[in-house]
C-alpha cells in the first residue's frame, strides 16, 4: 500500500514512533554538538505536503515530546563584520515553536528535556544559562505541571531549582525524572535545590523511573563530605519500592548498601546504574553473606573505574536470572601488580552468568591496554555468553586480534563460532584498524546458512588517533596526514557497504546494515587554554554512515 493511501491513524503512529525514538533514545540524528536537525521535531512532517501537515497537526501526542537546547554564543559578529563580545543566548528550537508545540499537544501528557547545547565551563556561561532558561521554563512549561510525564533537566551548579514548586501540591502524571549537574560545576546540591527535588520526588504518585547524577569531581573530598547530609535526605525521598529504573550517581555506594538497595528497597527494579566505592581487600563479612536472587533486574551498569573490587564482590553475591545487559566498569589507574584485581572481576562475571543461567544479550567492556593477556581475557568473557550475545561494545587500544576471533569461518565444516547471534558491534579504539576488521564485517554480512549465524546489522568503529600517530601539518588549518592503513581499511568498509544495495531484509534480520566510521584526532593545546581538545579531521571519509539498500 502506498504511504499516501494509509489511514490517517496509521500515519500518525508512524510519525509518533519517529519522534519518540529521537526524544527517548537519543538517536545519532540529534547529537548535541551537531546542527539542530529539523527531523527531530514534528515540524518536519508538516513541511512535506498539505496532507502530512493536516495529519500531524491533528494528532496531539505527536507534539507532546519537547526537547529544548540552550545555546550560549560567547563571541559573535555584529553589523559591518565587527566582533561583538557580548554573549548571547538562543533556544533550539525557538521559544515560539515550543509554545506552539505545547498548544498543539492539547491535553496529552508532556515529556520535556532541557539541556545546554555545549558544556558549561565558566561562571559567566552558567549565569547566562540559568538567567535565561529559568523565566522561560516558568512561563511556558510550569503552567502544565498536571500533565508532566517525563522531565529531564541539566542544571549547574545545583543552587536554585529551575522551577518554583512550593505552591504545587502534586504531579499526578509524572513517571520519569532525570536531574543532572554539569561536569564543570560538580558539588553538593544547595538547600533550595534539594528541597525542591525532594518535593518533586515525594509528590509524584506514578513515578517509577529516576535518574540523579550529582557526582563530585575527583579530588573534591570536601565536597563529598558536604554532600552526605543532602544526599541522605534526597535518597530518603526516592520511592524505591515503585521503581523499575534507577540511575543513582550521588557518590559511590558500597557493596552492602547496593545489595540492600536491590533486595530490600527495589524488588521490582529492571534497570540499575550505580558507581561503586573504592575498596581494598573484600571483607570476610561480605564473603560470608548468602547469595541473593533478584528476579526482575535486566540491565546493570557500573560507571567510573575505581570500584573494581566492590563490583567483583557485588557480582559474587547475586543471582540475576533475567539479566540481559551489563556494562562493566572501565579500568582506572591499575598498574601491572593489580592485574589480578581486573582478572577477578572477569572471573566473577563468568560465574554470575553460569550461576544465574541468564541469556545475556548485550555486553559493554573497556579492556586494560597494559594487561599482557587482555585479548585472551576478553575472549573468555565472550565465550561465557557466546550462545546468547547479540550486541557487543568494546573499548580498547586495538581490536585486531579480537576481530580475527569474531570472524566467521568460510567453510561449512567449521564449528564453535564465537557469538553466532551477534548483530551489533561497536569498537572504540586508539590506533588505526586494519583489514582484519574489514574481514570481520565481510564474514558476518552474508554468513553461510548452514552455520546458523545471524547477519550483522550494525557495525560502528570510532578511532581516536593520538597526535603522535598523525603526520605533520601540511597547511595552516592543521590538517593531518591519516595513516595509509586506516584510509585503506575505511575505504574497504565503504565499498563493502555499497556492494550490498540489492540485499533485502529477511524475517530474522529485518533491518539493513549500518556501517559507521568516525576518526577523531586527540591533540594537545589550543589557542584559548592549555588542555586536551578534540578536533574532527577534515577528510572525506571522516564519518561514513551507509545504508546498503
Amino acid at each position: 500500500m502506498a504511504f499516501n493511501d494509509l489511514p490517517a491513524e496509521i500515519c500518525q503512529e508512524i510519525f509518533l514512533l519517529c519522534i519518540q525514538d529521537l526524544h527517548l533514545n537519543w538517536c545519532p540524528a540529534i547529537e548535541k554538538r551537531e546542527r539542530f536537525p529539523l527531523f527531530s521535531h514534528p515540524t518536519f512532517f508538516t513541511s512535506v505536503c498539505k496532507d502530512w501537515a493536516t495529519i500531524a497537526r491533528s494528532f496531539p501526542p505527536l507534539w507532546s515530546f519537547i526537547t529544548v537546547f540552550v545555546v550560549i554564543n560567547q563571541v559573535g559578529h555584529g553589523a559591518g563584520g565587527h566582533i561583538n563580545r557580548r554573549p548571547s543566548v538562543e533556544f533550539l528550537p525557538t521559544l515560539p515553536v515550543v509554545r506552539k508545540s505545547i498548544e498543539l499537544s492539547s491535553t496529552s501528557p508532556l515529556s520535556f528535556c532541557v539541556l545546554p547545547w555545549h558544556d558549561i565551563e565558566t561562571t559567566e556561561q552558567n549565569k547566562l544559562y540559568k538567567g535565561t532558561i529559568k523565566p522561560a521554563l516558568e512561563e511556558i512549561i510550569m503552567p502544565h505541571y498536571l500533565r508532566w510525564r517525563r522531565v529531564t533537566l541539566e542544571w549547574c551548579p545545583l543552587e536554585s531549582f529551575p522551577f518554583s514548586l512550593h505552591a504545587v501540591p502534586n504531579f499526578p502524571c509524572l513517571e520519569h525524572l532525570a536531574l543532572s549537574n554539569s561536569l564543570y560545576f560538580t558539588g553538593s546540591p544547595c538547600t533550595n535545590f534539594a528541597t525542591e527535588t525532594i518535593h518533586l520526588l515525594s509528590n509524584s504518585p506514578r513515578l517509577h523511573s529516576v535518574e540523579i547524577d550529582f557526582q563530585v569531581a575527583n579530588g573534591k573530598r570536601f565536597e563529598m563530605r558536604k554532600q552526605e547530609g543532602t544526599r541522605a535526605h534526597i535518597m530518603a525521598s526516592i520511592p524505591f519500592a515503585r521503581l523499575t529504573k534507577l540511575s543513582l550517581l550521588m557518590g559511590p555506594l558500597n557493596v552492602t548498601a547496593t545489595l540492600k538497595l536491590l533486595i530490600e528497597q527495589c524488588s521490582n527494579l529492571e534497570i540499575l546504574e550505580v558507581s561503586m566505592s573504592r575498596m581494598g581487600k573484600v571483607s570476610r563479612a561480605i564473603e560470608d553473606q548468602p547469595i541473593l536472587c533478584h528476579k526482575h533486574l535486566q540491565e546493570l551498569v557500573f560507571t567510573l573505574g575505581h570500584g573494581y573490587p566492590s563490583c567483583t564482590a557485588l557480582l559474587n553475591q547475586l543471582i540475576l536470572p533475567n539479566l540481559r545487559s551489563i556494562q562493566l566498569p572501565p579500568v582506572a589507574s591499575l598498574d601491572d601488580s593489580q592485574e589480578d584485581v581486573r582478572n577477578a572481576l572477569i572471573e566473577s562475571f563468568k560465574k554470575l552468568v553460569q550461576r544465574s543461567g541468564c541469556r545475556l544479550r548485550r555486553l559493554c567492556y573497556k579492556s586494560d591496554p597494559r594487561a599482557q593477556h587482555d585479548t585472551e581475557s576478553t575472549l573468555q568473557m565472550l565465550w561465557s555468553v557466546s550462545s546468547s550475545l547479540e550486541e557487543l561494545e568494546i573499548e580498547a587500544d586495538t581490536v585486531d586480534s579480537l576481530a580475527v576471533a569474531l570472524s566467521v569461518p568460510t567453510s561449512t565444516g567449521s564449528s564453535d563460532v564465537l557469538c553466532p547471534r551477534l548483530r551489533s558491534i561497536t569498537f572504540k579504539i586508539k590506533y588505526a584498524f586494519t583489514t582484519s576488521v574489514v574481514d570481520l564485517v565481510r564474514s558476518r554480512r552474508a554468513p553461510l546458512p548452514d552455520l546458523g549465524i545471524w547477519k550483522l546489522q550494525k557495525f560502528e568503529i570510532f578511532v581516536m588517533l593520538d597526535d603522535s600517530l598523525l603526520g605533520p601539518k601540511p597547511g595552516r588549518y592543521g590538517d593531518r596526514r591519516i595513516p595509509q592503513a586506516l584510509r585503506e581499511a575505511t575505504e574497504a568498509l565503504r565499498l563493502l557497504s555499497l556492494s550490498d544495495r540489492a540485499t533485502k531484509p529477511t524475517t530474522k534480520n529485518p533491518w539493513p546494515q549500518v556501517v559507521r566510521v568516525e576518526w577523531t584526532a586527540h591533540t594537545h593545546g589550543s589557542e584559548r587554554r592549555n588542555q586536551y581538545t578534540y578536533h574532527k579531521l577534515p577528510v572525506q571519509l571522516d564519518m561514513v554512515r551507509l545504508y546498503p539498500w
